[in-house]
């Protein structure tokens, strides 16, 4: 409940329960054998690390272009990012959802860049705070999401299980005062 209620309503932070890796609970409560499973950075950890979820949930592994649940340790590459299914007109809910890593926080921080989200679910505009997604993330999702209703899902985790959902509907820019 708490992973559909970051995308309901963008920019609350929600928390994942302990115990477990929060960057793992999204894929196991969410995939099954009709869900495939990919890391977007597939190093032999991301590998074995989406291989023990798809063990347990039966989750068929492909490609991070064919999956419907993506994960990321890392800074994602831009041209993996890119590559991330975004879904048909006809069927946009068959869309990848991108799971990564990140720091996130509802007030301002040293070191995070600000982000100021709009759209659906969100009265004018809000503010939030990350760190991790390197400078062309922002850049690639908002390419992914010009297509609506095409586009691609973002849950951000962090390492204390924050989560912060980024529906393809949301706007995201970030702030430079």
């Amino acid at each position: 409940r708490i992973l559909l209620d970051a995308l309901a309503h963008p920019g609350r932070l929600g928390r994942l329960p302990e115990p477990g890796d929060p960057m793992d609970l999204p894929l196991l409560a969410l995939s099954d054998e009709t869900t495939p499973v990919a890391a977007l950075d597939p190093t032999a950890d991301e590998l074995a690390r989406t291989e023990m979820v798809a063990a347990l949930t039966g989750a068929p592994v492909v490609g991070a272009d064919r999956a419907r649940f993506v994960v990321s340790h890392h800074d994602p590459d831009p041209a993996a990012l890119a590559r991330l299914h975004p879904g048909t007109t006809e069927h946009p809910h068959d869309a990848a959802l991108l799971i990564q890593a990140a720091m996130v926080a509802e007030h301002a921080q040293p070191d995070f860049d600000t982000w100021e989200l709009s759209g659906p679910g969100i009265t004018d505009s809000l503010r939030v705070y990350v760190a991790g997604p390197g400078p062309e993330f922002l850049a690639v999702r908002g390419r992914l999401v010009a297509d609506h209703p095409r586009g691609v899902d973002v849950l951000l985790i962090d390492p204390i299980g924050r989560v912060l959902g980024l529906p393809r509907t949301t706007r995201v820019t970030e702030v430079t005062d």
